[in-house]
């Protein structure tokens, strides 16, 4: 490719920026049956396990990151629409965010 850049056939080094990958694993995502399973395993009147069993189905159902859960504030919880209200203080792309949460997180967001 450099000969044909010298000649003038090329007129710039595309290939430079050409980056190109080779396989790498995918990693796989948590089925709802496993998120399910887990949740079963922990004891909600542990107030520990209830937080864990919170943020792991917030997780699951909305796709925030563990630092953006761990940063949630009551302002952000709105149970009465079933919505999480997220400003982009939190976010690490600084989005505000609008997710619906269903029943079941609602309900142990309220507990909480």
């Amino acid at each position: 490719m450099g000969r044909c850049l010298e000649i003038g056939w090329v007129e710039r080094p595309f290939w430079k920026q050409v980056n190109i990958k080779v396989d790498t694993p995918v990693k796989e995502g948590a089925s709802e049956r496993d998120v399910m399973l887990l949740l079963r395993l922990l004891d909600l009147g542990d107030f520990i396990q209830l937080r864990d069993a919170t943020a792991i189905l917030t997780m699951f159902q909305t796709g925030l990151r563990a630092n953006t859960i761990a940063n949630l504030e009551n302002k952000h919880v709105d149970l009465e629409n079933k919505l999480l209200n997220i400003d982009g203080s939190i976010v690490k792309n600084h989005d505000q965010l609008y997710l619906p949460i269903d029943d079941r997180l609602a309900r142990l967001l309220s507990a909480l």
